[in-house]
């Protein structure tokens, strides 16, 4: 899968290009995972995922007004982004990469992204990773699943 940063401002470019290997080495460990249950849906992983700094169309609108930190989405087309807040820390960046990352995994699986069962058993497999260890900040995961 090739990543495609989509920014023109050099700084925000420069902080997606430090993530970038981190997002690939997300979905590997997912196709690894999920590779019996990819075939099953008969699907796999786009072509291309467009990852950028989160758009502000797509900033507000995070539950209770608190702050959104990315947003996964699929268009009618099948394209799909991963958008970053880029004023997170770096252990939040990391969590963020795998909560999203766990969006288009269940997507693929389910034709849906929601925070359901699939999406929570990806989202602790991905998260499971040496990459994401001593994080300060983690996101919490619905229990009424």
């Amino acid at each position: 899968m090739k990543i495609q940063i989509t920014t023109e401002d050099k700084q925000q470019r420069e902080i997606l290009k430090k993530y970038a290997p981190l997002l690939r080495q997300l979905f590997r460990r997912f196709v690894k995972v999920y590779s019996p249950a990819l075939k099953q849906a008969n699907a796999e992983l786009p072509e291309k995922l467009l990852f950028c700094p989160l758009d502000k169309k797509h900033a507000g609108g995070a539950a209770a007004g608190k702050l959104r930190l990315g947003y996964a989405w699929v268009s009618h087309c099948d394209e799909f982004c991963i958008e970053l807040n880029l004023t997170l820390t770096d252990s939040q960046l990391r969590e963020t990469l795998a909560h999203e990352a766990a969006h288009i995994g269940e997507y693929l699986l389910d034709g849906k992204m929601r925070h359901r069962k699939t999406w929570k058993e990806i989202y602790e497999k991905l998260r499971d990773q040496e990459t994401l260890i001593a994080t300060h900040y983690i996101l919490r995961v619905p229990n009424d699943i």
